[in-house]
């Protein structure tokens, strides 16, 4: 983070795993980053009240902010993911911070599976998609196995 003259500061570029939006008003956009975070990283951060070249402009945050930012994440990221929804000041501005992980790729944005290639969201192929599928299967059926053996069932 770097602070400009008069108090300006900045967050850095956006990468792989952080994506930056100016308002709550783009929270389709956000949701759509996150799970491409979480299918090419397994993690990641998005920050409202940010520009897109990192510079912290501020968000206000109403009664209803916070539950509606976390409630776009867990209404429309399948399999559901429980983000972290807190602020940080900057100076005399205060930005949303959303952080979340998980294990289970693919995830499906509104019914779309994404993928984060540097700072971009691309909708993933579906070679891709049915490859971390398949993935997401066998480590459940290992699971199954595993807890089968423990109890001395034959599988």
């Amino acid at each position: 983070m770097t602070r400009k003259k008069s108090e300006q500061y900045n967050l850095g570029k956006e990468t792989e795993l952080i994506e930056y939006k100016k308002t709550i008003g783009e929270k389709k956009e956000a949701v759509i980053s996150a799970c491409a975070m979480l299918n090419k990283q397994g993690q990641g951060m998005v920050y409202f009240g940010v520009k897109n070249d990192g510079t912290v402009i501020g968000h206000e945050t109403g009664a209803n902010t916070m539950r509606d930012v976390g409630r776009a994440i867990t209404d429309h990221i399948k399999p559901v993911v429980y983000p972290k929804v807190e602020t940080e000041t900057y100076g005399n501005k205060e930005v949303i911070k959303v952080s979340f992980d998980g294990t289970r790729q693919p995830y499906l944005a509104y019914g779309k599976p994404y993928i984060r290639v540097s700072d971009e969201d691309k909708q993933m192929d579906q070679e891709m998609y049915d490859d971390l599928l398949r993935s997401r299967d066998n480590k459940n059926k290992a699971w199954r196995i595993l807890g089968s053996a423990s109890q001395g069932i034959a599988v």
